[in-house]
């Protein structure tokens, strides 16, 4: 027999529950690096994007980081600036001249300067909800805008836009794309047909703009200034970072030493008679004891003696 084949029926060594760990090969322990590594440089690009926009107030936004909660579509471009606007009970989307210009006199508006970024909305119907959709139906990133009447913008086929639909389908899906911050910071939405949200003759001085979406390329009628709010932007990519640390301690990357300490009232309060109410936690020393034991593979037995010891359950002796 020769000694090829009589290695490979010996096979790898027999390894124990309880055994020292084996230290990690080099290329593991790159890779896991690597890794790590390359997901701390995508979260400090993202906090760069996020760190443009201040602590409160009506902000502008220019990344799609900024998308979420209340927000106001503004088009500075047409004869008197304009936001999006959906009116009381009615499916029509619009553009409609701001407050401030609607009121003014015929020869004052003109004279009127607007500051985008110092702008805050005085009309709850020119203030929409975008929200960040899971499970698109295009399967890329996509967004849905709700009026303050509950309805949702929405792209037909043929370019119609309206603002009549009461839940979100992929007519009411949007692409949010931003251009560069040197060329204004200003974003075209895009529908599921690939067509952009336009204004149509913004340079006709009317009472209000027809809405398109039929439009295959961005240029001046496509683009729109976007304001939200910053500490709601600010409270959800907070609530965001503690979802991702949440599914990385559940995934056993990350773990810290409480996750034994979880674990075990998890186990008690849902199986165990566990004296009369009182349930007893892990001090800090024995968190870390439950830590240890995780790392070892030894949890289970390690819970079990601790479980005899505070007499939390009476099958174990």
């Amino acid at each position: 027999m020769s000694s090829s084949s009589k290695s490979g029926r010996l096979g790898k060594k027999l390894t124990f529950k309880g055994d020292p760990a084996a230290t990690p090969s080099k290329s593991k322990s790159s890779s896991k690096k690597k890794k790590r590594s390359h997901s701390e440089h995508e979260q400090s690009d993202s906090s760069t994007s996020r760190d443009t926009l201040p602590e409160t107030g009506w902000a502008r936004a220019s990344h799609v980081d900024h998308l979420e909660g209340p927000l106001v579509i503004l088009f500075p471009g047409s004869s008197v600036p304009s936001s999006l606007y959906n009116p009381t009970d009615s499916p029509h989307a619009i553009m409609r001249p701001l407050d401030e210009y609607l009121h003014a006199p015929p020869a004052q508006d003109v004279d009127l300067a607007f500051d985008a970024t110092a702008y805050e909305p005085t009309d709850v119907h020119s203030v929409f909800v975008i929200h960040k959709l899971v499970g698109s139906s295009s399967g890329d990133d996509r967004w849905s805008i709700k009026s303050a009447e509950g309805r949702y913008l929405s792209a037909e086929k043929s370019g119609a836009v309206t603002c009549g639909s009461e839940a979100a389908g992929p007519k009411e899906e949007w692409l949010p794309v931003f251009s560069a911050e040197e060329e204004g910071g200003l974003v075209a939405f895009q529908s599921v047909w690939g067509g952009y949200l336009s204004v149509k003759d913004p340079l006709e001085k009317r009472a209000t703009w027809v809405l398109r979406c039929d439009k295959q390329d961005v240029g001046f009628c496509e683009q729109f200034c976007a304001k939200v709010q910053a500490e709601v932007v600010h409270e959800y990519r907070k609530r965001m970072a503690k979802n991702v640390k949440r599914r990385l301690n559940e995934d056993g990357d990350g773990e810290d030493e409480d996750a034994g300490a979880v674990k075990e009232a998890e186990v008690v309060k849902k199986f165990q008679s566990w004296g009369g109410g009182k349930l007893l936690l892990p001090s800090h020393a024995e968190k870390k004891e439950l830590f240890k034991a995780k790392k070892e593979g030894k949890l289970a037995e390690t819970l079990l003696d601790r479980r005899s010891k505070t007499k939390s359950d009476r099958y174990c002796k």
